[in-house]
């Protein structure tokens, strides 16, 4: 069994589309990221032929000693801010309700990151899917082919370009095709609780 561990809008599914590729659906088609009209972007993942030999597993599910029992783990990372604010750029769009709101968003990021050091503290061997790299059109490619072979699996660098392609060139169509409110909303809301937490941080300094 492999197991991706993910939180929801860190692209779990398309690294589980990808390995399903390589795994028993070498005719994945791809071509579903080009329907970007009336479906929630959950809805046309649906689609998508998934190996049933894997696991998408969200990392707040479970306690961290749990993730020591996985054999193969693939990890979508997302450690660092510049990979926290690609994460909120896809929340307008994808309309994912449980991640509109920013708390819930600080609140699962930052359980992901203490797993992921928990994981290293303990030795535990998994690969690590850092988040920018999969907007990384130079490093995702070759990202992608380590793990493939970490897996013990073939690999055709051309399909898994032609994956992420898919994929990016669908993330900016369903983004542009957002209302001037739409785009807005959230970023406000953002923006909001951003300037509250700050706040409340300079206030427990403060004691």
């Amino acid at each position: 069994m492999i197991h991706i561990v993910y939180e929801p809008l860190l692209a779990g599914n398309l690294i589980a589309q990808i390995v399903s590729t390589f795994t028993v659906y070498k005719d994945q088609n791809f071509e579903i990221y080009d329907q970007n009209d009336k479906e929630f972007w959950t809805q046309r993942e649906a689609k998508f032929e998934l190996d049933p030999n894997i696991e998408l597993v969200k990392g707040h599910h479970y306690r961290f000693k749990h993730f020591l029992n996985y054999d193969k783990m693939i990890f979508c990372s997302c450690n660092t801010e510049k990979e926290k604010r690609l994460l909120e750029k896809r929340v307008a769009h994808v309309k994912h309700g449980i991640m509109n709101n920013p708390y819930l968003i600080d609140i699962r990021v930052f359980y992901l990151q203490e797993l992921y050091d928990y994981l290293i503290e303990r030795k535990k061997d998994f690969y690590n899917m850092p988040y920018e790299d999969i907007w990384d059109t130079k490093k995702f490619p070759t990202t992608m082919v380590n793990c493939l072979k970490w897996l013990d699996l073939p690999y055709d660098e051309g399909k898994i370009k032609y994956a992420q392609k898919q994929w990016i060139k669908s993330n900016i169509i369903r983004r542009s095709k957002l209302t001037d409110e739409e785009r807005s909303a959230y970023y406000e809301y953002r923006d909001r609780h951003t300037h509250e937490r700050e706040s409340q941080i300079r206030r427990a300094r403060s004691v």
